[in-house]
C-alpha cells in the first residue's frame, strides 16, 4: 500500500537522522570558532564565526523544513525580556546613540530558535549531550594546537610575567581570557567518568597557564558539577576532596600566581612614583599607556564605579544596549579599552535601565528555580547557570553559546525528560513525534 505524506516524511527523517546529528556538532565548532572581524555594525564585530554560524544556521534550517517538523519557539518570557531590550535601546537611541548591541541579541535569538528545532528533531536529550561533548572535544583539541603553535608567547610572558594573559591570536574571540573560560563550561556536558575527568583536568591546567582567574573558576564549577551532582557512583567524601584541592590551587593561583605577584610589583611601583611626584611638586598628564593601564581586577573596580555614577544619570531607561562603556569612559574621563563592564547584571542594568534590569531579574530567578528544584539535572541548565556566575566579572550579553545551552534547555526540559510544555509549538511538535515513533515502530497501518 501506499504510505501516507506524513508517513514517507517521517521514514525519510528516519534515514537522515545522522545528518541532525553531525549539523549539532558543527554548530558547536561554528559557535566556538569566531575568527577575525569581517565587518563591524557600530561597536559589534561580525567575524568568520558568525559566517559559520550562519551556514550551519541555514543548513541547519532547510533541515527542519525538509523534515517538516512544526515550529518550535522560545517561551513567551525570553520574548519579552527581548522586546523590552530592543524598546529601551530605541528609546534611548536620541540621547546616547543607536545601540547596536541589541543586534547581538538578535542574533543570539536566532541561535537558539535554530537550534531549538534541530534538537526537537532530534528528540534525545542525552544523545544530544554526547554530540556536544563531541564538540567541545574537537574546539578544545583547535583551542590547545593554536596555543602550541604560539608557544614563543608563552615563554615571553612566563619570562617576564605582567598583569595580564599570554598575547597571542586566539580560536574565540574576546582575547585568551575567554579562550579558557567556554571550554571549561563545555566540561558540564561531561559525565563522570574518565573521559569527562581527562576533560576537565586539561581546560583546568589551559586556564592556569593562560592566567584566567575566570576559566580556573569556572573549570572548578564545572568539575564539582560533574563529579558531585552527576556522579557515577564512587565515595562521596573521596570526590569533595577531590573538589577543595582543586578550589584551594585555584585560590593559590590568583592570589600568588604569576599574574598577581606582577599586579603587586606594578602597584608598589605606582605608589612609588606617585610619592615622587609628590616629593618633587611635579604634576603631569596621566600616563595612559598600556604599561600603566589597570588591569584585571582594579581594572573592574573603575569601570564598576563609572557603571554606578552611569545608573544615576540615567536610572530607568538606562543608555542603550552596548553604550555602557562609552557612557563610562565619558564619565570616568579614562580611556578604557573594554567593550563591557565586566559584569553582566551591572550591564544590563546601566543598558537598559531599572525596566530591563526588572525583566532580566525576574527571567533569571525563574530559572534558577526551576533547576534547583530539578537539583540541576539538566546539563544544558548548568551551563546557563555557570555562565550567570561568571558574568559576575566577564561576558557583555548576547553570547551565542549561550543562546544554544537555552535551546537545549528549552527543548528537554529542566529534568531532560522531554520538550518543555511552556515553549510555543510543543504540542504539535509532540504529535508530530509521536507519529515518528509509531511509524518507527512499524505500529502504522500502510
Amino acid at each position: 500500500m501506499v504510505l501516507s505524506a506524513q508517513s514517507t516524511n517521517t521514514a525519510v527523517h528516519q534515514k537522515t537522522a545522522w545528518i541532525d546529528k553531525a549539523l549539532v556538532v558543527l554548530m558547536v565548532i561554528a559557535l566556538s570558532v569566531q575568527g577575525p572581524s569581517l565587518f563591524a555594525l557600530g561597536s559589534m564585530d561580525f567575524t568568520v564565526g558568525h559566517a559559520l554560524v550562519g551556514i550551519v544556521g541555514a543548513l541547519s534550517v532547510l533541515r527542519c523544513f525538509m523534515a517538516r517538523c512544526p515550529l518550535t519557539l522560545p517561551p513567551v518570557s525570553l520574548h519579552i525580556l527581548l522586546g523590552v531590550y530592543a524598546v529601551v535601546t530605541v528609546l534611548d537611541a536620541p540621547q546616547y546613540g543607536f545601540g547596536t548591541m541589541i543586534f547581538k541579541y538578535v542574533f543570539q535569538y536566532l541561535v537558539l530558535v535554530v537550534v531549538l528545532n534541530l534538537l526537537v528533531l532530534i528528540n534525545n536529550g542525552k544523545q544530544s549531550v554526547r554530540l556536544i561533548t563531541w564538540g567541545a572535544w574537537i574546539v578544545l583539541a583547535l583551542v590547545l594546537v593554536n596555543a602550541i603553535s604560539h608557544a614563543g608567547a608563552f615563554i615571553e610572558y612566563y619570562s617576564h610575567p605582567w598583569d595580564g594573559h599570554p598575547n597571542f591570536a586566539t580560536i574565540f574571540s574576546g582575547g585568551v581570557n575567554l579562550e579558557a573560560t567556554w571550554p571549561a563550561m563545555l566540561g558540564v556536558f561531561f559525565d563522570d567518568n574518565r573521559e569527562g575527568h581527562v576533560y576537565l583536568a586539561i581546560t583546568y591546567v589551559f586556564a592556569a597557564l593562560v592566567q584566567s582567574r575566570a576559566g580556573v573558576m569556572l573549570a572548578v564549577l564545572a568539575l564539582a558539577y560533574v563529579i558531585l551532582i552527576k556522579r557515577d557512583g564512587g565515595v562521596l567524601a573521596k570526590r569533595i576532596v577531590v573538589v577543595v584541592a582543586t578550589a584551594v590551587f585555584a585560590v593559590l593561583f590568583v592570589l600568588v600566581g604569576p599574574r598577581a605577584i606582577s599586579a603587586h610589583n606594578a602597584e608598589v611601583r605606582a605608589q612609588q612614583q606617585a610619592a615622587l611626584a609628590a616629593a618633587t611638586q611635579e604634576t603631569g598628564p596621566e600616563d595612559t599607556s598600556e604599561s600603566t593601564t589597570p588591569q584585571g581586577t582594579p581594572g573592574r573596580r573603575g569601570i564598576w564605579t563609572g557603571a554606578l555614577k552611569a545608573i544615576q544619570d540615567a536610572p530607568v531607561l538606562g543608555v542603550g544596549a552596548g553604550n555602557a562603556m562609552d557612557v563610562v569612559r565619558s564619565l570616568t574621563h579614562y580611556p578604557y579599552r573594554e567593550d563591557n563592564v565586566h559584569n553582566y547584571p551591572l550591564q544590563v542594568l546601566v543598558d537598559f535601565g531599572v525596566v530591563g534590569f526588572a525583566a532580566f531579574a525576574v527571567m533569571a530567578i525563574v530559572f534558577l528555580v526551576h533547576n534547583i528544584r530539578a537539583r540541576l539535572m539538566s546539563s544544558f541548565g548548568a551551563f546557563v547557570v555557570l555562565y550567570l556566575i561568571g558574568s559576575m566579572i566577564q561576558f557583555a550579553g548576547g553570547e551565542l553559546l549561550v543562546g544554544f545551552a537555552l535551546a537545549g534547555y528549552f527543548a528537554f526540559g529542566p529534568n531532560m525528560q522531554g520538550g518543555s510544555a511552556w515553549v510555543f509549538g510543543h504540542g504539535r511538535v509532540q504529535k508530530y513525534l509521536a507519529l515518528d515513533n509509531a511509524e518507527a515502530k512499524g505500529e502504522l497501518d500502510v
